[in-house]
Parts: C-alpha cells; structure tokens; sequence
C-alpha cells in the first residue's frame, strides 16, 4: 500500500513538476518549442503530452523520442485514443489536427504529416503551402517507416506496411503496401 503510495505522488504530483519546470526553463532558451523539446526527452510522454493539452486515452503507450512539429507551444490539436501504442522515433506534424483512433500502433520512426509548405523556393509558386488534419481510424496498424500525408483518412482496421507513403481516403480493413501506397488486400471484417 505504501508504494502505491509513493507511485502515485510521483506521477501525479512530483513528475508534472518536474516536466513544468523543465518547459518553462526551455522557454527561454526555444521559445515556443521549449514543450516539444521536452517531451522529446521525456521518459514519460504521456505526462508531457497531457501539460501540452494533448487528449490520451486511458491504457496509452507511448515510447521515447517522439516528436511533435509544428505544435507551436501546445499540444490541443492531438486526440490519441484508449489502448494506442507508439513506437520510438514517431514523428507527428501538428500544422493541422492529428486524431489517432482507438488501439492504433504506430511503428518505430513513422511519420504523420499534415502540411506542405516548400518555403522560398520557386517551387512553392506551383505548389502552394497546404494544411490538411489526418485521421488513423481504430484498430489501424502503422507497420515502421510508415508515412501519413496531409489529409489521409485511414478508416478502422487497416494496415499500413513497412516504408509505405499513403495520401487520401481508405474504407475499412485494407492493406496499403508502396510509395505511393495502393490497396493490397481486403481483410475479413474482425469479430469481437
């Protein structure tokens, strides 16, 4: 009983604290990614996530060295559900909203992107800047190295294979394998 305690003190009193603190010292030294920087290195993202204004899902695993862009001193366009995983080295651009569904995993070093913007160069004169909100529906799969571009909807179910780059709209239960990523197969509807 005591150590439950104790753990309980720690993470919901001494850790926050700590990570506060820490966000506003960065603040002087980063400016407004002084919050990224920290959860960058944090042991516990989810405490860093939740001072940022992220919403996380109860059962919510998240792994070391995630990286926010573009969060711009908050993190209230990220919604992660109940039961998600993510893997070491993610990256999440957060230019636009990012809405992880229930039980996703999200494999080691993927990337959620959801802009475009070439800066000064001439190419930026053809394609201009875009921002669009991503959303990874439930029990979806990001197999490693996945890439989600601005304004994919990834509907419940589907699995995205290893180093694949996917941009649109994906019904239920497919597998999406390639650059530029195409639908593989149709799996069976899942049965609770």
């Amino acid at each position: 009983m005591f150590f439950r305690v104790i753990k309980i003190v720690i993470f919901t009193i001494i850790l926050p604290i700590y990570y506060r603190l820490k966000i506003v010292l960065y603040k002087y030294i980063v400016g407004n990614e002084a919050l990224s920087y920290v959860l960058y290195d944090s042991l516990f993202p989810t405490i860093v996530l939740k001072i940022g204004s992220a919403t996380v899902g109860k059962g919510t695993r998240i792994n070391r060295w995630l990286t926010i862009h573009e969060s711009r001193g908050s993190f209230k366009k990220l919604v992660i559900g109940d039961k998600v995983h993510i893997g070491k080295h993610v990256l999440i651009d957060l230019s636009e909203s990012v809405i992880i569904k229930d039980r996703v995993g999200i494999g080691m070093f993927s990337k959620i992107i959801t802009h475009r913007n070439l800066g000064d160069s001439k190419l930026h004169n053809i394609y201009n800047t875009f921002c669009a909100p991503v959303v990874i529906g439930e029990d979806t799969i990001l197999s490693a190295n996945a890439i989600i571009l601005a304004g994919t909807v990834l509907g419940s179910g589907c699995i995205v294979l290893p180093n694949s780059v996917v941009k649109g709209h994906y019904d239920d239960n497919v597998t999406l394998v390639g650059n530029p990523a195409r639908m593989s197969i149709r799996l069976k509807k899942h049965q609770d």
